[in-house]
């Protein structure tokens, strides 16, 4: 994002320096956004400009793919924010729900009937629901140690054969 509150998105693809998967990995984002594209002022790199706000955590390649490999027919996303995986694993026919502890995003969230308000310093979340996988998105490192315990006991008790997990 330039500024706050504007509506444009600088994506900047650094030189793969000759790595053929990095290469292969900005093609793709560059073919995907489909927007105006500059080559960087290094001459190896290359700047996406994109009108919208494209959360850093969007990945329906890896989400379809957690579907197709793993045959995931329900999903629990813990630290879902507004939501965009919950979206998405919906739009699949999978069943959703998001546990968030904070207001706005819910508030600003696209499937909010999708979402349970719910904060780990109260105790863990159990509603006697089983999911195949737990999708958990730049949310554990945020919390307090002391609270912890109240996320393990969640998935324990979701029952999930699978946890993904991604961290900042």
């Amino acid at each position: 994002v330039f500024s706050e509150g504007d509506s444009y998105s600088f994506i900047d693809l650094d030189d793969a320096e000759g790595d053929d998967a990095t290469l292969q990995r900005h093609l793709k984002v560059y073919h995907e956004f489909n927007s105006y594209s500059e080559v960087s002022p290094s001459g190896k790199g290359l700047h996406i400009i994109v009108k919208g706000v494209v959360p850093a955590t969007y990945y329906p390649n890896m989400w379809s793919s957690i579907i197709e490999d793993f045959g995931i027919k329900s999903i629990l996303d813990i630290g879902c924010g507004e939501g965009h995986s919950l979206e998405y694993f919906h739009s699949k026919g999978i069943k959703s729900v998001g546990l968030e502890g904070c207001e706005e995003p819910i508030n600003n969230s696209k499937v909010k009937d999708l979402i349970i308000k719910h904060d780990f310093i109260n105790g863990p979340y159990s509603s006697g629901e089983y999911f195949d996988a737990i999708w958990c998105c730049e949310f554990l490192e945020h919390v307090d140690a002391k609270y912890e315990e109240n996320i393990f006991e969640t998935i324990y008790q979701s029952g999930a054969k699978y946890l993904f997990i991604t961290h900042a």
